[in-house]
């Protein structure tokens, strides 16, 4: 997965100085609430596993709802984008994902 902070940066925020304005008050929320980079990531789910659903011998693949899937990347795909407001570095959400742990602070 490539995160790049400048691509998010430009994608939701059209003029340089908004997204800095922007980026400035989450990366403030962070440093006064640090257990808030948790909570965005647990709600996203992106330090969850993905689900494997088989039938009912193990073998046969149980088709999971194209709707769902769409909805659960859509959740951590603005989980993504909060952190990368926040401040969190490629290596940081690395980390977060070898270990399972949210608490980066």
């Amino acid at each position: 997965m490539i995160f790049d902070r400048m691509t998010v940066f430009k994608v939701l925020f059209p003029q340089a100085r908004a997204a800095a304005r922007t980026a400035r008050r989450w990366q403030a929320a962070r440093l006064r609430e640090p257990l808030l980079m948790a909570d965005v990531l647990a709600l996203g789910q992106v330090l969850a596993l993905q689900p494997r659903q088989s039938g009912t011998d193990g073998t046969l693949p149980v088709p999971i709802d194209p709707q769902r899937l769409a909805y659960e990347a859509g959740r951590r795909d603005i989980a993504l984008e909060l952190a990368a407001l926040m401040g969190v570095s490629n290596h940081e959400l690395s980390l977060m994902l070898e270990k399972n742990d949210v608490e980066i602070d």
